[in-house]
């Protein structure tokens, strides 16, 4: 069968259709998207520049602020100052009840003299350094909670240290007959303080 001159054209013209079809498909149209998403990985950066720019412009400000502030703020002490019994309780219950953690007992040592060897003394000479040590029997409903007990105490700035921690994990009836794990055990603290009177 013989094809006349039209039919040629419009197998042609329909060839080049398909051809430019299959190229846009598969070529243009990727790096078309691929340049679109270039363009707005790039306009976040130059945001995230120009946030970082304008940090950058006030670092040398803020430097001169703390500074500042540096030299007019009070220096806290290094450790607490002459604790007694009714305060170590009232900060463990604070940080417990703050964990989400019950303190069972309590038993709190008697002050002692920390002894420090002699290079290490300095000025501490006329502030005697003193210690508490303190067993704490608790029981909280999983290990995160006493590990926000221990977090809320090293909050602060002052002398506090974990010295011994023993946790158990008990198999526990919830309501609703599922089964939890609560966490009892044991923990040692010390207090250091300079005694001022």
């Amino acid at each position: 069968m013989k094809m006349t001159k039209r039919e040629h054209t419009f197998i042609g013209l329909l060839l080049l259709v398909l051809i430019w079809g299959l190229a846009f498909r598969f070529w243009i149209a990727p790096a078309y998207g691929s340049l679109i998403c270039t363009r707005q990985m790039l306009e976040e950066i130059r945001k995230e520049k120009a946030v970082v720019d304008l940090y950058l412009e006030q670092v040398p400000e803020m430097e001169a602020k703390m500074e500042e502030q540096e030299k007019g703020k009070k220096k806290e002490p290094a450790f607490y100052q002459d604790i007694d019994d009714v305060w170590i309780d009232r900060k463990l219950q604070w940080a417990a009840s703050g964990a989400g953690v019950k303190l069972e007992s309590m038993i709190i040592g008697e002050p002692k003299s920390v002894e420090l060897p002699e290079s290490e003394t300095g000025n501490l000479k006329e502030w005697p350094l003193m210690k508490r040590e303190v067993t704490v029997e608790l029981e909280g409903r999983d290990v995160n909670g006493v590990i926000r007990f221990a977090d809320e105490m090293y909050q602060e700035d002052a002398g506090f240290c974990v010295s011994y921690m023993d946790m158990k994990g008990q198999p526990e009836k919830a309501g609703g007959g599922k089964l939890g794990e609560r966490v009892e055990g044991m923990m040692e603290v010390i207090f250091y303080y300079e005694k001022t009177r």
